[in-house]
């Protein structure tokens, strides 16, 4: 039996970041509205661990919010020295900082690793530079590629934000900055396509008819081919589209955009069929029996059944059944006298060969 892994997430807001973000808001994004002392970070340690069993879980400390590794050095080492006091007494297994590309160099890399801290995630947003001057970024593409270098060079876990949509991006633009990304060597990457939040300067824009994000269905096919593209070179996605909470949803703190609670099952919904379609599309397919887990099966049957719609949509099938068995791996497709076996990574390279055929790439701006 695999681990669970279990994060212990603090927030801390906004601080280090020396810059306002067209898109940020990180009081709203993660809820906190306030510093938090040594203490509290203390106490919120100690409430997780007494509700997390020991046994079968790989906890993790993860620092989010602002840009840890460019605030105050003084802070910066009071909060490793708690989260690294937790590792030495083997009440945690790893800890994470979430950072900005050119607050990294060889002495915070230093403190980092005096530390013990395990994965170094960058806000990488876009690889265009044009892009991340129009978002107020305040760094380029070069120091994602320094960065990167540095941390990997540590023999430290790199991880890479990359936000698809953006104000002066384009869907050329957002596959370029994943082709970029991973000529870098991540070894986990979160995507998060861009979304309205309340009280940034991307609302103003919005109100203004200055900027338009992706609608759900086109940040749906583009992410598709991103996160395929990724598992391409075995980068681990361990995040697609923003973690929901009570306000970050829409008609609250999220203006618009291509927000959906269960945004990355509608990206693998459409990996899944696409793939699946193309595998059964020159076959007899009036019937055909699926076998496979819970999970591929949520995958391909996908939110109020649009998955089982698009195969039929597709395909004359006039008998479909499923036999759901938690023991496969793989799906095994049952048509007339042939068995089709598939795993995960098939679907992944089918669908990123589909992609490439079709000519994905367009020219749509997001102005």
């Amino acid at each position: 039996m695999p681990e669970k892994n279990t994060i212990i997430p603090i927030f801390i807001p906004h601080k280090g970041c020396p810059n306002d973000c067209y898109f940020c808001n990180q009081k709203k994004i993660t809820g906190a509205k306030s510093d938090i002392s040594s203490t509290d970070i203390i106490n919120q340690i100690e409430s997780y661990l007494r509700t997390i069993p020991s046994e079968g879980n790989h906890i993790e400390i993860a620092y989010f919010g602002g840009s840890f590794t460019a605030i105050d050095r003084t802070i910066q080492e009071q909060l490793l020295a708690i989260a690294h006091h937790y590792k030495l007494m083997g009440n945690i297994n790893t800890v994470r900082v979430s950072t900005r590309p050119d607050a990294i160099n060889d002495d915070i890399l230093d403190l980092l690793v005096k530390y013990s801290v395990d994965i170094v995630e960058l806000g990488v947003q876009s690889m265009d530079d044009q892009v991340l001057f129009k978002i107020n970024r305040g760094h380029t593409s070069e120091d994602v590629k320094r960065a990167s270098y540095l941390i990997k060079n540590r023999n430290i876990t790199l991880g890479h934000q990359i936000m698809p949509g953006l104000f002066g991006s384009s869907i050329e633009k957002d596959i370029n900055t994943a082709v970029e990304s991973i000529k870098l060597h991540p070894d986990i990457v979160r995507i998060y396509p861009t979304l309205i939040i309340r009280d940034t300067e991307f609302e103003r824009l919005y109100r203004q008819n200055r900027y338009q994000p992706l609608d759900l269905a086109e940040s749906i096919g583009l992410v598709s081919l991103i996160y395929a593209m990724y598992m391409q070179d075995n980068i681990k996605i361990i995040r697609v589209g923003l973690q929901p909470t009570d306000n970050m949803t829409v008609g609250k703190d999220i203006i618009a955009g291509p927000f959906h609670p269960a945004y990355r099952q509608m990206v693998m919904t459409n990996i899944y069929v696409e793939s699946i379609i193309h595998y059964l599309r020159d076959k007899e397919t009036k019937k055909i029996t699926i076998r496979c887990n819970e999970k591929s099966y949520n995958y391909i049957v996908g939110l109020s059944k649009k998955g089982l719609a698009r195969l039929h949509e597709s395909l004359i099938i006039e008998d479909l059944s499923y036999i759901k068995d938690n023991n496969v791996e793989l799906i095994e497709i049952q048509i007339q006298h042939e068995n089709i076996r598939l795993s995960e990574r098939n679907l992944i390279e089918t669908f990123y060969t589909i992609c490439k055929e079709k000519d994905y790439v367009s020219k749509r701006d997001y102005y």
